[in-house]
Parts: structure tokens; sequence; C-alpha cells
């Protein structure tokens, strides 16, 4: 049988225990009413059979998620390129040049855009040297996915829209030494 129409019946029978376990069969509920109440035979039997069904829909939705996610990351491990369009890197097309490198410090860089200077870390990817070209949002604080020369890169924004000389200074304060900046 196919897996997700398994699934979906299994899902319909579920539904129907559970129902079927909170019903009172047109009665009205009554405590300790065999017949009617929390004792009858229809909810000792029916309910822990629709709970064992749906933890066996959670296992298998879980299974399903996890066998999906494991294929698509195997197909974008092998293309940096297919790797950053899939996971939503560069989601603008905002572009900037690097413009200064550090040492020292951590990876830190600074790049220019059209809003200024923004300092950056890189955590991953390729690692970006100067004049590299970055693709993605800058001006914004946080983790970034972006391109770097079209490969996949990852960077913590610390700052954005800064002055040259604004950009120099959070770089001199972090203890950096400026490898260039022209």
């Amino acid at each position: 049988m196919d897996r997700p129409l398994l699934l979906s019946v299994l899902r319909l029978v579920v539904a129907m225990f559970f129902l079927a376990s909170c019903s009172t069969q047109g009665g009205v509920y009554r405590e300790n009413d065999p017949q009617h109440g929390e004792f009858s035979a229809t909810r000792t039997i029916l309910l822990p059979v629709a709970i064992a069904g749906a933890v066996v829909l959670v296992a298998a939705a879980a299974s399903e998620s996890s066998t999906n996610q494991s294929t698509n990351s195997s197909v974008r491990r092998h293309s940096p390129t297919n790797f950053a369009t899939a996971n939503n890197f560069a989601t603008t097309n905002q572009r900037a040049t690097v413009v200064a490198t550090t040492q020292g410090c951590g990876e830190w860089y600074v790049a220019e855009n059209s809003q200024g200077y923004a300092m950056l870390q890189w955590f991953g990817g390729t690692l970006p040297t100067l004049d590299d070209t970055l693709v993605g949002d800058i001006s914004s604080f946080g983790m970034k996915n972006l391109l770097v020369n079209g490969r996949a890169t990852k960077a913590w924004v610390e700052d954005f829209m800064l002055s040259r000389s604004s950009a120099v200074e959070k770089i001199i304060n972090r203890g950096c030494r400026i490898t260039a900046f022209p």
C-alpha cells in the first residue's frame, strides 16, 4: 500500500477510535455510570487503542520528515551554489564589496554597500577576502546567509550603515589589526 495512503487511513481510524471512546452513545455522561461514564467498556478499550494509534502516527510523521531532510541535505551538500539557493542564502539582491579584512581577533571584515559600511564576522563557508563581492542582506543585525563571488558563506552582521571612520574605530576597539582598508 502507498505510504501516504496508509498514513491517511491510519489517521481516519485513529480519529474514529477517539470519537468512539469519547462518545456516550447518545446518553448523558454521569460519573461512575458503567454504561455512559468513565468506566464504560467503550472508553476502557478504545481510548488506549486510539492513543497507541496517535503515537504511531507521530512516529511515522517524524520518520518521514527526517527522511525528507536527509535526502534534501545530501543533495545540497555537493554543490555550494545549489546549497546556497536551496537554503535561501542571499534572499536580497543587495551587493557589497569587501573593503577591509582583519588579523588577530577572529575573522572580521568590513563590506561597503550603497548604505555605507557593515562590520561582519565570518562563521563558515567561503572566507571573504579583499575586493570580493557579497550578495545578501547586510543591512540588519544578526546571522546571515550570503554569497561571496557566487559561493555560500555565513556571517554575523555586528553593525551596519556605518561611516568609514566608525567602521575603523569598531575594528580597533575589538583589538583587531586591519590588514587592508583602501
